[in-house]
Order: structure tokens, then C-alpha cells, then sequence
């Protein structure tokens, strides 16, 4: 009778592991449905505002946790935040006058994903040294 428990157990707990890691969001889910945007411009340059935002966010979370890109071709460049980068998604534009648009795109499912993007204009022409932002 105790074998036949343990092997219910093993099942039941392997079956709550693959439905765990299959509700793990991507980045192409939060893309495709995001629980919000945010958008902001900026006078300086894409690079000079992704220098600033990604600075501040691998202050705030690990290096695994706050990575980018810039994609220099096409003028614009990429920050990703979260566990398996798909908590924000900060896009950087530069705009036709060098300026820079910032779109922060959030995924809906993590309590305070909102208030984070918000955040984001924050370290970008504030300078704020503040890692999580409650603003309601």
C-alpha cells in the first residue's frame, strides 16, 4: 500500500511541475497580450536612455533578471525584466528628430508589473535611485 502512495505522490507532483513551468509567461506572451503600456518621450538620445534605464534596473534586480540590447541598424533597443525577462518590456525609439520614445509594455499577471512601468520614467529622467514604485 505504501508504494502505491508514493507513486500517486511522485505523479501528482510531477504533474503540478509541468503545469507550473507551462504557466511561465514569455516575452512574446506579455507582446502579444500585455496587461498594459506606458509611454513616455525623452529628449536624449536611445542610447544615452537605455544607458540610464538598464543601469538602474540591474541595480534593482539581478543581471539574469535586467538585460537588453541595442539594435543600432534600426535605431532602437530593447530592455527585459523579470524572471525570464517577460515581466516589462521597455522598447527605446529614437525618433525622426533624436529624440526618443519609450514604450513600456507590462505583463498583467504579477501584482505591481503597473506601477513598475510607470516606474520606468522615473530612473530614466529622475535619476531615481528607488527600485520598486507603488503609485496608485
Amino acid at each position: 500500500m505504501n508504494k502505491y502512495f508514493y507513486w500517486v505522490k511522485l505523479v501528482v507532483m510531477g504533474l503540478l511541475l509541468i503545469s507550473f513551468l507551462g504557466g511561465c509567461r514569455t516575452i512574446s506572451d506579455t507582446r502579444e497580450n500585455p496587461g498594459g503600456t506606458f509611454y513616455f518621450e525623452m529628449d536624449e538620445s536611445y542610447e544615452d536612455v537605455y544607458r540610464m534605464i538598464l543601469d538602474h534596473a540591474v541595480t534593482c534586480y539581478t543581471p539574469a533578471q535586467a538585460y537588453g540590447n541595442i539594435y543600432a541598424d534600426s535605431k532602437r533597443a530593447t530592455i527585459n525584466i523579470g524572471p525570464v525577462g517577460a515581466d516589462l518590456i521597455i522598447d527605446i525609439v529614437r525618433l525622426d528628430d533624436g529624440r526618443s520614445s519609450i514604450e513600456t509594455i507590462y505583463d498583467g499577471y504579477r501584482l505591481g508589473n503597473k506601477s513598475q512601468a510607470q516606474g520606468v520614467e522615473k530612473w530614466a529622467k529622475e535619476d531615481s535611485e528607488i527600485c520598486h514604485f507603488y503609485m496608485h
